[in-house]
């Protein structure tokens, strides 16, 4: 095998590699917030196997899309596409540690957005912790926008609070049985003008980021 760059999409035998590289620092952040990322990764796994399935009656699909050289995963990004909308959701966006600073990221996004665009998605999107600015800066360069931000509550700030009872933070808990909480940033300003928040420093703000394809 040629040692050329590769784009696909992942196969059965690629998610054991991926889930170690996906496992980043930014989700080491998120598991302090209670995100079970074994069961999540497990699940979005098991969907993307399945896309008869997803697609035909949720009205999404699951994907993950690597970038290999001579057979060895290099990185890749989950997407999870919403049908209705024609948008796309990017998550798990990682490169190996070993061989960032190589444009990889750059080839794996604009690869990723050729791949849909074939697919009719109209625009992609995704969050990342606003602490994160080379993330941010990476995403900037490559087209995205900031075009809002949301944060992720402590499961202390859920439960005395009746109004992060929705059907998303319930699919959260229920299916992926992530105790964290996420709130718009209009949520949060009117809690925060209710005294209802309780300690502001244990809600990590994240940037929410879009892309027109």
């Amino acid at each position: 095998m040629n040692d050329k760059i590769n784009f696909r999409k992942a196969f059965f035998g690629d998610f054991n590699k991926l889930k170690i590289i996906m496992n980043n620092e930014e989700i080491f952040e998120r598991k302090k917030y209670g995100y079970n990322f074994d069961r999540a990764f497990l699940i979005y796994k098991i969907l993307s196997l399945f896309p008869f399935f997803t697609k035909i009656l949720l009205r999404k699909e699951v994907l993950f899309l690597i970038i290999e050289k001579d057979g060895e995963v290099l990185g890749g990004l989950r997407c999870l596409i919403l049908w209705n909308k024609k948008i796309t959701n990017f998550g798990y966006v990682a490169i190996k540690k070993e061989n960032r600073g190589q444009e990889l990221g750059t080839m794996l996004l604009h690869s990723t957005f050729d791949y849909l665009k074939k697919k009719d998605i109209k625009r992609v999107r995704l969050t990342t912790n606003i602490k994160n600015e080379k993330a941010i800066h990476f995403y900037l360069k490559n087209g995205f926008i900031v075009v809002g931000r949301q944060y992720i509550a402590p499961p202390t700030i859920k439960n005395n609070n009746k109004k992060f009872k929705s059907f998303n933070n319930f699919i959260q808990k229920v299916i992926f049985r992530d105790s964290s909480i996420y709130i718009s940033d209009n949520e949060f300003s009117k809690l925060r003008i209710n005294n209802r928040l309780g300690n502001i420093q244990k809600f990590e703000p994240l940037s929410i980021m879009k892309k027109h394809l």
